[in-house]
Parts: C-alpha cells; structure tokens; sequence
C-alpha cells in the first residue's frame, strides 16, 4: 500500500482528496442511473398502465352506454333517431380508445385477455347490428329481445373488460413496489458510503 513514511502531507492530501472525489463521482452516477431507473419505471406505468385503464373504461362505459340508450327508447325517453346516433357515436370512441389500448405494449398474460375481449367485442357487434336494425324498424318488440341479448353479452363483455382493468392495477402495483424497491436501495447505498 502507501508507505506513510515517504509521503508528504501534500500528496496525502491529494490522494485523499481525489479517494473522496472518486466516491462522490460513483454515488452521483449511481444516483443517476437509479433515478432514471426510476423515471423510466414511472413513464412506464403512466403509459402502459393508467392511461390504459382510461381506454378500458372508455371501451367498457361506451358499450353500457348502448345498452341504456336503447333501454331509453324502449322507455319512450329517447328517439330511435338520437339512439342511432349515440350508438354510433360510442361505437367510434369505443373502437379508437381499443386500438390505442391494443398499440401498447402488453404483457403475455395481459394478451390472452385483451384476446378474449376482442373475441366479446366480436361478440357484442352481432346483436348490436339487430338492434341497430330494430331501431330503424320500428319494432319495439323485436328490439327489447335484442337489447336483452346485447345486455347479456356486454355484461360477459364487461367481466372481461374488469379483468384486464384489475390486472392493469396489478402490474402498476408491482412497478411502484420495484421503484420503492430501487429507492431503497440508493438510500441505503447512500447512508453507507456517508
């Protein structure tokens, strides 16, 4: 090691000043490269996980919104006319708010369920074009059948709606648990090095 004998105060100064220099230069980058860790764990959630959860209740809202319009008309509190309308209207949210859900990127877990959402939507787009139908018909009778056939598939719609919503919340709970994790871990390293 260092001979303390042959060494000036000078350069045990400079030797000591450029050790701590070198300490506070790797607990900086350290600290760095953690809060980035950090940033990119948070642009994650927000991106992959809680504007998510925004689509899936836009989706799931837009398809209960056309089964209480068609209720309304059935209750003679809405036209056939303005029924159309906002069914279409929430069809159009619906559809853009899922694509931009499905443009994220998904887990393999979280894959098999949007799957077997695409498969309700599917689903939910038959009887929905009988009630469109209806609608345009007239006939009352006719449309209260198939609005009772599109509540029963919405709702098997919306199950599967909630369970990806639950595992969104999930995903973004194990995020936050790691980045307290990390967080930890730099406080710690922190506190031992000081």
């Amino acid at each position: 090691m260092l001979n303390k004998s042959t060494l000036t105060i000078k350069t045990l100064l400079v030797f000591i000043i450029g050790l701590l220099t070198a300490v506070v230069v790797c607990l900086g980058s350290y600290g760095f490269f953690s809060a980035k860790g950090m940033r990119d764990n948070m642009v994650d959630i927000y991106t992959n996980r809680v504007v998510c959860m925004d689509q899936i209740r836009t989706v799931n809202n837009a398809h209960y919104s056309d089964v209480n319009v068609v209720r309304n008309v059935l209750a003679g509190k809405l036209s056939a006319e303005d029924a159309l309308s906002q069914i279409d209207d929430n069809e159009a949210k619906s559809k853009e708010k899922w694509k931009a859900y499905m443009d994220t990127y998904l887990l393999p877990e979280e894959k098999i369920i949007a799957d077997s959402v695409v498969e309700r939507l599917s689903a939910f787009s038959r009887p929905l074009e009988d009630v469109r139908h209806d609608l345009g018909s007239g006939d009352k009778a006719k449309l209260a059948e198939s609005v009772e056939e599109l509540a029963a598939i919405n709702d098997i719609l919306g199950d599967s709606l909630d369970q990806l919503f639950s595992f969104q919340a999930k995903i973004a709970d194990q995020q936050y648990q790691q980045s307290e994790s990390n967080y930890g871990r730099l406080l710690r390293a922190c506190s031992q090095s000081c």
